[in-house]
């Protein structure tokens, strides 16, 4: 397989690179700017390109107070829009890069540490395969969730060198560690506290923690992480007085708790329910169970770091067991799984291709057989990251359809540029869509919350998607359609009834 030979890194490279850019990359274009997070992260960054403010997230022209993360992915959300426009794929680029470099810095760790590509690319694979890392609010959506967990798994990554590492090479380590640190704090806040107890109890269990707390550097490192951040929610205060109680009840122990005001986030009934969500889709656990099995069962040259990154998984899985529950939010310990996942790939390898060897069975039947069986394990969860997206892209709602419809006008009527968006509720999706026709591709729209007393005028286009509303203009106007995608309708009021 993948060892040793040139062409076999680079032909594993090049494999590896095909699955990233299908699993990652492909359609990411193809699928509306969904309701809640991703269209309000999007919405957050054409509001920054419009009004210059760099620091405070606006929604609806008012400082929001809802969603009050510091705002690291927005500003790579405005970075991507001023290189490459405003596509939805670019809302979504910050997300797809970080997934890739997520994949990139697994494949380097695992070759440094066995020198075989083999276990580097097993991980990636299995996490790319994952649907719960992949698409639900994480690798292919405008959500934070895929910045946080690179950063988190660089963190792993550069504290377990830390821990390892000659003594001359310590302290860069540990600075890497508090740059993700910090990076991650930018990105969601306290979420990466999540991989602190895992963190601690390895390192007591490795009778290291008093070196760690000796060390001066910590400190230091500490109060500058704290400061950099810090900074951020002082300035927004200055700016916007009061978000730091918002940010104490919408983002902080309240709302992990489920005792913030306006929240009510189901609670996790059973500690299965976070592996149920793993499983969907996935191999995840499957290869993982026995890999964590033969790292039990023999004696190997990475069993420590196969212990590592399970004690940091089950560690993260019990925290996370014991506040809110959202199918995400275990998204971090995919890469902690994948790893442990890849080394047991290679282990397993390693031990069916001496056993071969020594019975003097042919190499390159088992090659042959050990491929075979690959691709179908991991035909049929492959297949489904490919075809979901454009499942979804032809599937529509209420809040959908809104954005199929504008791609349908800005492709065929592209004379059209003025209308009334007309609604009853309000729906983030279309928030997005209007903010983006409006603010950066020069629309001329009325966004209209339903009353008696707004009808829309004669002569003018309505768009709208809610049945009871097109009823009620449907009672005072005979109406001209212009353009449809499922419910969601632009017409033009041509004459009183």
């Amino acid at each position: 397989m993948l060892l040793g030979k040139t062409y076999r890194f680079w032909l594993g490279l090049g494999l590896l690179a095909l699955l990233c850019y299908f699993v990652i990359f492909w359609q990411l274009n193809t699928t509306i700017m969904r309701e809640w997070d991703e269209a309000r992260n999007a919405t957050h960054a054409i509001n920054m390109i419009a009004n210059g403010n760099y620091l405070v997230r606006m929604y609806e022209g008012h400082p929001d107070m809802w969603e009050t993360k510091p705002p690291l992915f927005i500003w790579l959300q405005v970075l991507c829009v001023k290189l490459f426009g405003t596509s939805l794929w670019v809302f979504r680029l910050p997300s797809a890069l970080a997934a890739l470099a997520t994949v990139s810095i697994i494949v380097r760790f695992l070759w440094q540490q066995t020198k075989s590509l083999l276990p580097g690319i097993a991980a990636a694979v299995v996490m790319l395969t994952t649907y719960n890392y992949t698409l639900n609010h994480c690798a292919r959506t405008a959500d934070h969730d895929a910045l946080l967990i690179f950063f988190e798994t660089a963190l792993c990554i550069s504290f377990y060198r830390y821990l390892y590492a000659e003594a001359y090479a310590k302290n860069k380590y540990l600075l890497y560690c508090f740059i993700c640190f910090t990076l991650a704090m930018l990105t969601k806040s306290i979420a990466v506290f999540m991989v602190l107890p895992g963190l601690f109890i390895w390192s007591l269990y490795q009778l290291k923690i008093l070196n760690i707390l000796k060390n001066p550097r910590v400190y230091l490192y500490t109060l500058a992480s704290f400061g950099v951040v810090g900074l951020y929610y002082y300035l927004h205060e200055l700016q916007t007085p009061g978000y730091l109680q918002a940010v104490w009840e919408n983002e902080l122990f309240p709302r992990y708790f489920n005792s913030a005001k306006g929240y009510t986030y189901e609670k996790i009934k059973s500690p299965w329910k976070y592996a149920e969500n793993l499983m969907y889709s996935s191999i995840i656990v499957w290869v993982f169970i026995p890999s964590a099995m033969l790292f039990c069962a023999t004696k190997n040259n990475h069993r420590k770091t196969a212990l590592y990154f399970t004690v940091l998984a089950v560690v993260f899985y019990t925290v996370a067991s014991l506040g809110t529950f959202n199918g995400w939010y275990i998204n971090p310990i995919v890469p902690m799984l994948a790893i442990v996942c890849g080394l047991g790939v290679y282990a397993g390898y390693n031990y069916i291709m001496a056993w071969v060897k020594s019975r003097n069975y042919s190499v390159k039947t088992t090659h042959i057989l050990l491929s075979i069986i690959t691709v179908i394990v991991l035909y049929e969860p492959i297949r489904k990251q490919l075809v979901h997206e454009r499942n979804v892209a032809n599937n529509y709602y209420i809040s959908g359809s809104y954005g199929k419809l504008f791609n349908i006008l800005e492709k065929e009527h592209p004379e059209i540029n003025a209308f009334t968006i007309y609604v009853r509720h309000h729906n983030q999706s279309l928030q997005f869509y209007y903010e983006l026709y409006s603010k950066l591709r020069n629309y001329k729209l009325d966004y209209v919350y339903y009353t008696s007393n707004n009808i829309p005028a004669l002569n003018n286009m309505v768009m709208c998607a809610e049945p009871t509303l097109k009823a009620q203009i449907d009672t005072l106007y005979t109406t001209k359609p212009i353009a449809a995608f499922g419910d969601c309708i632009l017409y033009k009021l041509d004459t009183h009834k």
